[in-house]
């Protein structure tokens, strides 16, 4: 059930980068359904996170308190979860974070690969937004 919980969690994932909203607030209610039955003493912070920019994207209520608390709570939060965070929040110093975490992968890459890395939808979105704030 957790493997289905967390795949539900994917689907959102791409539905929202498609920006079918509706359609992932179905996967997102879904596996947090799931999750609720599992009884996880916390919801995973990629449910949180997307559920709330799914509610922002429709116009519905919204609570960032819980999202607040999930971050203190994890340890280390990737550019991909960063970049949530600051369309969420509207906070640069998470779009900051991303960019840093981006940055210092590809100092350690080829060249080559470099320039397909920074090609993939999440890394180049995050790179031309801090260009734009810069």
């Amino acid at each position: 059930k957790y493997a289905i919980a967390y795949s539900l969690i994917n689907l959102a994932i791409v539905h929202y980068n498609e920006k079918e909203y509706k359609k992932a607030l179905e996967y997102l209610e879904k596996s947090q359904s799931i999750q609720e039955r599992l009884e996880l003493p916390k919801p995973p912070l990629s449910t949180a996170i997307y559920l709330n920019l799914v509610y922002k994207h429709l116009n519905n209520k919204y609570n960032l308190k819980d999202i607040q608390n999930l971050i203190k709570e994890t340890e280390n939060i990737g550019y991909e979860f960063n970049f949530r965070l600051y369309e969420l929040f509207e906070d640069n110093s998470y779009l900051e974070k991303a960019y840093n975490i981006i940055q210092e992968q590809v100092d350690t890459m080829e060249h080559i690969l470099k320039e397909n890395y920074l090609n993939y939808p999440i890394p180049k979105a995050i790179v031309e937004e801090w260009e734009q704030h810069i």
